[in-house]
């Protein structure tokens, strides 16, 4: 299972500014996610690619709380949300569903 530990140690920035509770939440998200677009019941746990995959849910649920576009003055690292979803899905061996599926009249 992934912990608020592991999430505080992956995004390196804002983790003492949530509370338990929002990274129970988010935790609690990320596995709900996983399950839907993986079309899973369980979650194999011990996969490192899945338990990378589950905190970048976990960060997704939390993007809107804590400014992920910015972090250090002298290292600028950007990441968007959009790109983690893709990132999710690619370590996932997803393929993404279109936001627009066009059907021929």
């Amino acid at each position: 299972m992934i912990t608020a530990d592991d999430i505080k140690a992956y995004i390196d920035t804002a983790g003492s500014d949530f509370s338990q509770i929002d990274f129970n939440s988010a935790i609690e998200l990320a596995y709900r996610r996983y399950k839907e677009v993986t079309g899973s019941e369980t979650v194999d746990e011990s996969d490192p690619t899945v338990k990378k995959a589950l905190i970048l849910f976990a960060i997704t649920e939390l993007a809107g709380q804590v400014n992920l576009y910015w972090r250090g003055r002298d290292n600028v690292e950007i990441i968007r949300t959009k790109d983690v979803a893709a990132e999710i899905e690619r370590i996932l061996k997803l393929k993404p569903k279109p936001a627009v599926r066009f059907v021929p009249l």
